[in-house]
């Protein structure tokens, strides 16, 4: 161990010599972050307080101290939160302006441990010291603070103790941002919120214009706001901990694309292009609004954020304008309140058929779970389950329809259309009422009901029934390509899941049965031209899903199936026995156990044996 450290420690001298080389000190951002990213690179691996840890926070100090700025160790040898043998390094740029504010940039010194080489978090490091040592040189109205922090993927698993030292002491009266990198490769992801609260609009559209004017991509899962307001998303715990101590922060991964990912010197210098822009972005100070309730999208490149004050703006308009239709066409809304009157009663049945069959859909899956003998399949593909219990329900729930024709359902088209623009107001409402940002998708929803009663030609109707979906369609399957493991298990195994997805999709089943109306059926004396063709589709895809669900597999050579291995010894019992586990069946293996072979051969997911032979 200490020729280990020792080793390194030369290694930290000899990297250090070669930046205070008269070359390096002219370098150019890029050259600085393709040097550090070198150096850092002999350090692997390092988890916390570790010998590669100790190395880098020594080579750290080093660059901090050949820069002449002042920087603060935050030790934890007094922490009540935990323990550990790193530290954290603090480095304040102090800006002309203290009124501009202070933009942090927050880096883990260490990794988790049993990272990869090319997975060790050294772009983010190099990275931020690179601009730290031109920003040092440079006049600027914004405050720095670079902070590196150690412990933050810690062996005990409390969390990260980095971020909860630098917290610790951390009380800022003037405006602020912070940016984590957490980045390992250039596939770079940006995650906006977590633990019920979420990044303000401006952080995350300039974050995003810093990577666009670099020439980078990055993915913004600004789509799980939603999930994040409500405090059911995953979200990684530095940024979680940031917003719930009052700081607007954004958190920034990269993972690999493929099978040949660039270097991490090529990710570093990348990493310190876009930090360079993102210092640009806010060269005019740090804004003071924190919009909680906007919605964020992006079309191609174009970034477009639905403020507070404009959704307010947008449900207002919809409400007067269903007013005044009202008022001009009394007679139409008299019709409406006439059809809603007299089959009142079909409502709560035909919402009872919805949830039937999705529950009936739920069922089914869970049998399916059981016949592969593999409890998380699900999780592997969440769109394929989610797919297939929506395409069960909306078969089953289409053929039911034209089978109560024949009973004394409601034959007004204008019932199903009012019954609709009813249902979806009270989504409005109720929607908004629990967090005012989901209610974006409601509107949206209304707003092509209500197109969709006063069009007069079926194309129209047919195109604002598909649209008034989308955004519900969209978000979903973001949410569940993620996935959030814990709202998908909600909404695809849970009888509660399938009661609110019932209640959400009633009224575009309304409209399309009001469709089925207006749409003639091709043979004389026959009807339900629309459910009889959605039927067919809905079995099709039915028959589809299943098939992929009953034969896929996630496992290949290239992702082999995790197994559990547990050897068990107990001198005093004088037992000796050895068990296998896995999400999954074991199928066939071979296993050496107490110098004997063994070849398995089970469905189950489970396998033990016990040996009378105890090892010296």
């Amino acid at each position: 161990m200490v020729i280990n450290t020792m080793h390194r420690l030369a290694l930290v001298a000899i990297a250090a010599a070669v930046l205070l080389s008269p070359a390096s000190v002219e370098a150019t951002g890029a050259e600085r972050a393709r040097l550090h990213a070198e150096a850092l690179r002999s350090m692997y691996p390092r988890p916390e307080s570790s010998a590669g840890d100790a190395a880098l926070r020594a080579y750290l100090e080093a660059a901090l101290d050949r820069l002449a700025v002042s920087y603060r160790v935050l030790g934890f040898d007094a922490f009540t939160e935990g323990h550990s043998f790193s530290s954290a390094v603090e480095v304040v740029i102090p800006g002309t302006d203290d009124d501009s504010g202070t933009l942090i940039v927050a880096v883990p010194l260490n990794h988790p441990e049993h990272a990869e080489p090319d997975d060790d978090r050294s772009a983010s490091v190099a990275a931020a010291l690179a601009v730290l040592e031109t920003a040092a040189n440079a006049s600027r109205r914004v405050t720095l603070r670079f902070v590196f922090l150690g412990a933050e993927y810690g062996e005990s698993g409390n969390g990260p103790l980095g971020t909860a030292r630098f917290l610790s002491g951390y009380f800022p009266d003037n405006p602020h941002a912070l940016v984590y990198l957490d980045v390992s490769h250039d596939r770079f992801t940006l995650d906006t919120g977590g633990g019920g609260a979420v990044a303000p609009a401006w952080l995350v559209t300039r974050t995003v214009d810093a990577f666009t004017g670099v020439g980078a991509t990055v993915r913004v899962r600004a789509h799980l706001n939603q999930l994040h307001r409500l405090a059911i998303s995953t979200a990684p715990p530095p940024l979680s901990a940031f917003l719930a101590a009052g700081i607007p922060a954004v958190y920034v991964t990269g993972e690999s694309a493929g099978f040949a990912p660039p270097s991490v010197t090529a990710t570093a210098v990348r990493l310190a292009g876009v930090l360079d822009e993102l210092l640009l972005q806010f060269e005019d100070g740090i804004p003071r609004t924190w919009d909680h309730h906007y919605l964020y999208f992006r079309l191609g490149t174009r970034q477009i954020v639905i403020g507070e004050q404009l959704y307010l703006l947008l449900l207002l308009g919809v409400i007067l304008a269903t007013i005044l239709y009202a008022v001009l066409f009394r007679h139409r809304l008299g019709r409406y309140l006439t059809a809603i009157g007299r089959n009142l009663w079909n409502l709560p049945v035909l919402l009872l058929l919805a949830f039937g069959f999705l529950t009936a859909g739920t069922a089914l899956l869970r049998l399916l779970l059981i016949v592969r003998r593999f409890p998380t399949l699900w999780q592997h593909s969440p769109l394929a389950y989610s797919a297939l219990k929506m395409s069960i329900a909306l078969l089953c729930f289409t053929v039911a329809v034209q089978l109560l024709r024949r009973l004394p359902f409601a034959r007004n088209g204008s019932f199903y259309s009012a019954s609709a623009l009813l249902i979806l107001f009270v989504d409005v409402i109720l929607f908004s009422v629990i967090d005012l940002s989901l209610g974006y998708y409601f509107v949206w929803a209304y707003a092509c009901a209500f197109l969709f009663s006063v069009a007069r030609s079926r194309t129209a109707k047919a195109l604002f029934l598909a649209l008034a979906p989308v955004f519900l369609i969209l978000v979903g399957a973001e949410v569940l390509r993620g996935p959030e493991l814990r709202l998908t298990e909600f909404i695809l195994l849970t009888f509660e899941g399938s009661l609110l997805l019932s209640f959400v999709t009633l009224p575009f089943l309304l409209m399309f049965i009001r469709l089925d109306f207006l749409i003639r059926h091709p043979v004389r004396g026959r009807r339900s031209f629309a459910l009889r063709t959605a039927s067919f589709t809905f079995g099709l895809a039915t028959i589809g899903f299943a098939a992929f669900v009953l034969v896929s597999t996630p496992y290949s050579n290239l992702n082999p199936q995790p197994v559990h291995a547990i050897e068990r010894i107990d001198y005093r019992e004088l037992v000796r026995s050895f068990s296998l586990t896995s999400d999954a069946p074991l199928q066939t293996l071979e296993v050496r156990f107490a110098g004997q072979g063994y070849r398995v051969e089970t469905g189950d997911r489970s396998w033990s044996i016990e040996s009378p032979i105890l090892p010296d």
